[in-house]
């Protein structure tokens, strides 16, 4: 008893620690910042979106593009926060204008959280409240219980928060994909975002985290990081998109595992390889591999085995520009120097011009007397 007693003693000062950093003008302005990080990651969802696009990967924009912007959501939220803690608190009367439930309503918040969820954890001293939920099964996927965390310590974003895998079940192509909807311990928050927002921004930290565990429990496989479908299979390198393991081979050179619709089949051999590891001949367009690719012993040009013949002297091989008659032109060359002439054939009537048989010219009316 005494040790619930002295808990509830922790929540009603942890209620009083955020209902003073949720109050405008309450935050000294030496710990304003803008919110570098969320503005860097902006970036970086632009980058990954130019990627996506030019490799025509329409799956990966769009689930890139809803990243996008949630980051942008939570960009406006936190500069708004800024905004917000230069504003006066109240008026003259000391009520205050902004919203923000009391303190009395916070510890009512956190006291009803106990009856909501199996686990309630505050951490006083690092300045956060967590609930655990009840393990979540999608679509017959189990991904366990998950954590919701709530941290009011930073300055210029009051209510921070995370969503923790309290026993990971990631996808097998992403270890920081531990649900559809939470990549990096980061929820998608989709069409649920400004109500979450309005609900940290007031306080009402009750209906914050019923709508985060709502989300959780729900699934849209339209805004999902990766879809639950795909959650057991891999991502291919060639094309980006996710198919089971029986739809991937292994190249036959580097060994990487590609999808079917990304394999390419060796015109020689016939074997499976990825795009980088195939080359085209230079003769007939064929997709060859390395390993069928031979170059011309003439022009040094890669060809495949159907582009290329042997020599029938030496058995070079060659293609058929570098062949003359079934000869390579080293061949012909030594062909041409090595054989003996050949003696015209000037008929059976002919005298053969020897020292013995020479003829003295004749005239008219003169025998041939031998010389």
């Amino acid at each position: 008893m005494a040790k619930s007693q002295s808990f509830d003693r922790l929540l009603w000062k942890a209620a009083d620690r955020i209902h003073n950093r949720l109050k405008p003008g309450t935050v000294p302005l030496t710990d304003l910042l803008l919110p570098e990080t969320p503005w860097l990651y902006w970036q970086v969802c632009l980058r990954r979106i130019r990627k996506a696009g030019s490799r025509k990967w329409t799956g990966a924009v769009e689930r890139v593009r809803q990243e996008a912007r949630n980051v942008l959501t939570e960009l406006i939220d936190r500069l708004q926060g800024c905004r917000t803690a230069l504003a006066p608190g109240g008026d003259r009367s000391g009520r205050d204008r902004s919203g923000v439930s009391s303190v009395g309503e916070i510890y009512r918040d956190l006291l009803s959280l106990r009856d909501e969820f199996p686990q309630v954890a505050l951490e006083f001293s690092s300045g956060s409240v967590s609930v655990t939920t009840e393990p979540i099964v999608l679509d017959e996927v189990y991904l366990g219980p998950f954590e919701i965390k709530l941290d009011w310590t930073d300055a210029w974003d009051p209510l921070r928060y995370e969503v923790l895998a309290c026993d990971p079940h990631p996808a097998s192509s992403s270890d920081g994909v531990t649900h559809p909807h939470v990549e990096a311990d980061r929820l998608c928050e989709g069409d649920g975002s400004p109500v979450i927002r309005q609900a940290l921004r007031q306080g009402r930290l009750a209906d914050f985290f019923l709508i985060v565990r709502q989300i959780l429990e729900m699934y849209n496989s339209g805004s999902a990081y990766i879809p639950l479908d795909q959650w057991s299979g891999r991502e291919c390198p060639d094309c980006g998109d996710h198919y089971d393991e029986d739809d991937f081979v292994r190249c036959g050179e580097c060994e990487s595992a590609i999808c079917d619709a990304c394999r390419r089949d060796c015109q020689s051999c016939e074997s499976s390889f990825c795009g980088e590891c195939l080359s085209i001949c230079s003769r007939c367009s064929d997709q060859t591999c390395n390993g069928c690719l031979q170059t011309c012993s003439g022009c040094d040009e890669p060809l495949c085995g159907d582009c290329l013949e042997s020599c029938s002297r030496c058995n070079s091989t060659r293609c058929e520009d570098c062949l003359n008659e079934g000869l390579c032109s080293d061949c012909c060359s030594q062909t041409k120097e090595t054989d003996p002439p050949q003696t015209p054939n000037t008929g059976t009537d002919a005298v053969p011009d020897t020292p013995d048989t020479a003829l003295q010219p004749l005239r008219v009316g003169e025998a041939a007397v031998s010389a």
